[in-house]
């Protein structure tokens, strides 16, 4: 059903909360702090009502329920967003509405507990669908994100007929502080990207940095490869830039050899201007299904920072940072498997791993 855990300096987990399934909350998502120590999160599923909860988990690691979503109306039900806060304590996040054929961005009033829906996306060829990434919220109260599939299909065949809730290869978009959304990219399949799976961060310019799961090149091990989610991929993935006037910049093409594939999860990025982040494939030439952790500096050239193998593979995600207090930084992670077969099949449950760099990240 789920649980939350922290993981203390010495590498000693502990778990904070048991999901127990209807009518606690089941699959939790990744949380979001404050600044008393409390986080929050929801949970895909489970709930009164079956269609998932917002929850709140105290610095003691009480947990209590927030918000039910209703099952029969389905506002905002089955997210896979997270949710993130404002300075008022409102949340913000995405699940679905309807029959869940529809993607919303809501927002849940931290007093009265009444959720109101700010956007419904439209889908292809119009607006973005499937909103997988957690949001990026500004200090004007503006919200930035991306959406995996939607927008403009008419520009690559690559995009089109995918097994997605829409047709289109996903979006950037921007919702303002009124509910105004505008589409600020929409993605091709070719070497602009893909798919973007993770969320956004910012830098103090206004500049936004991301990553898309396909697209890019087609000469690496990626390019006609086909997958379950398009009849083909064409590339391994981008980390991209989109400037405040909306122009987008590729920083980095994946090949799916040494330098990975599928990049996912929310990127970091230190003063310095240094990427940090994950990718679920590209062990090695010979196999693509293992991940690396990487940097890519403000010149474009990537570093492979932990190469997963069949001990600890598969598919890395969710890097936070810490200062060790000790002149190292420490990046952490989840991976969804943790052993690899002889069929390269994975046989772990899923893997907690922490990185020690000695070059600062924030």
């Amino acid at each position: 059903m789920g649980f939350v855990f922290q993981v203390d300096r010495a590498g000693k987990e502990t778990v904070t909360h048991y999901f127990k399934g209807p009518p606690d909350g089941q699959n939790p998502i990744s949380l979001t702090g404050d600044k008393t120590g409390a986080f929050y999160g929801v949970t895909a599923s489970g709930g009164s009502h079956g269609a998932g909860t917002v929850f709140k988990l105290s610095p003691g690691g009480k947990q209590s329920i927030l918000y039910n979503f209703n099952g029969a109306k389905r506002v905002g039900a089955f997210s896979r967003s997270g949710v993130v806060r404002d300075a008022k304590g409102n949340l913000y996040g995405a699940g679905t509405i309807e029959d869940g054929s529809k993607n919303v961005i809501f927002r849940l009033n931290s007093a009265t507990k009444a959720e109101a829906v700010l956007h419904t996306f439209a889908g292809s060829p119009t607006d973005g669908d499937s909103v997988q990434a957690r949001l990026l919220l500004t200090p004007s109260g503006d919200l930035y994100g991306t959406t995996y599939s939607g927008g403009g299909i008419a520009m690559s065949p690559a995009c089109r007929g995918s097994s997605l809730a829409g047709d289109g290869c996903g979006t950037v978009f921007r919702l303002d502080s009124r509910g105004r959304e505008s589409i600020i990219v929409n993605f091709t399949g070719g070497p602009d990207g893909a798919e973007p799976s993770g969320g956004l961060i910012s830098d103090g310019s206004g500049n936004l940095y991301g990553a898309a799961a396909s697209g890019g090149s087609t000469k690496g091990i990626c390019g006609e490869q086909r997958s379950a989610r398009f009849e083909v991929i064409l590339g391994c993935g981008v980390l991209f830039k989109i400037d405040p006037a909306g122009k987008e910049t590729v920083l980095y093409t994946f090949t799916g050899g040494a330098d990975g594939a599928f990049p996912g999860g929310n990127l970091i990025r230190d003063e310095g201007g240094n990427l940090y982040g994950t990718a679920s494939g590209g062990s090695d030439p010979d196999r693509i299904n293992c991940g690396i952790v990487f940097r890519v500096d403000s010149s474009g050239d990537l570093t492979v920072l932990h190469r997963f193998t069949a001990t600890d593979c598969f598919g890395p995600s969710g890097l936070v940072a810490r200062n060790a207090g000790d002149g190292t930084y420490e990046l952490y992670g989840i991976g969804e498997g943790g052993h690899m077969s002889s069929d390269d099949a994975p046989t772990g449950f899923g893997i907690i791993f922490k990185l020690t760099l000695p070059s600062p990240v924030p």
